[in-house]
């Protein structure tokens, strides 16, 4: 079952995501329109 590593390793992202919501934000962003 490495669905929850999956699991962490997306929780991590979603934190730092909060703690870098603009610069996170916007990177996601280039990389959807790229």
């Amino acid at each position: 079952m490495h669905d929850a590593r999956a699991m962490r390793s997306h929780f991590g992202w979603f934190k730092r995501r909060r703690q870098l919501q603009l610069d996170d934000v916007t990177v996601v962003d280039r990389s959807m329109l790229r």
